[in-house]
């Protein structure tokens, strides 16, 4: 699915990011489409910063969301920021009625290590001096929970832009842990 020609077919096409961290893919996407408005949402002291960078700059099309509101979303992207949410499930269920489109990108997924095992939680070290702690999914999982929410998976992916992510010290390694990009329809 190739989401720049889709993005561009639509009159307004309506794009969330959440936790977009910079607003690199806004000025990639305004370079490439005219008609999209763009919805922001990450840490709030990183969104206090873009509030005024925006107003500085007099940026159209851009809406910093401090919640989750009604407006309908063509199109829902969680680039590399799922595996860092704490309740990353009922981050995903606030666009349950409102998206089209969810696209799950750069996220570490496995196959099952134990039958109940649903997620892993690793020590992300390679930002030093910062130390994050994230979720690598199981995917199986994953997919039942979408699957039962009405997101049907349609397309997937392997995504290893990142150069040396390695999965090599675990103790009893997960079957097939890789970084994915998913991307859900919503049946509704």
């Amino acid at each position: 699915l190739d989401l720049i020609t889709v993005m561009k077919k639509k009159e307004n096409f309506n794009f969330f990011d959440y936790g977009a961290g910079n607003l690199d893919l806004f000025f990639y996407l305004n370079k490439k489409i005219s008609n999209f408005n763009y919805f922001f949402h990450d840490l709030q002291e990183v969104m206090d910063l873009l509030k005024d960078f925006i107003a500085k700059e007099n940026l159209m099309n851009i809406n910093v969301s401090t919640t989750i509101d009604n407006d309908f979303y063509d199109l829902v992207y969680f680039g590399s920021s799922l595996q860092y949410l704490k309740s990353y499930k009922k981050e995903i269920l606030k666009f349950k009625h409102n998206s089209k489109y969810i696209l799950i990108s750069q996220t570490p997924f496995f196959d099952i290590l134990d039958e109940n095992e649903e997620n892993l939680v690793v020590k992300q070290v390679n930002m030093h001096p910062n130390i994050n702690y994230l979720y690598i999914i199981n995917l199986k999982k994953f997919q039942e929970f979408m699957s039962n929410n009405n997101f049907e998976l349609i397309d997937k992916n392997f995504n290893r832009v990142t150069k040396f992510l390695n999965f090599k010290n675990f103790k009893n390694k997960p079957k097939n842990i890789d970084m994915y990009d998913l991307l859900f329809v919503n049946k509704k």
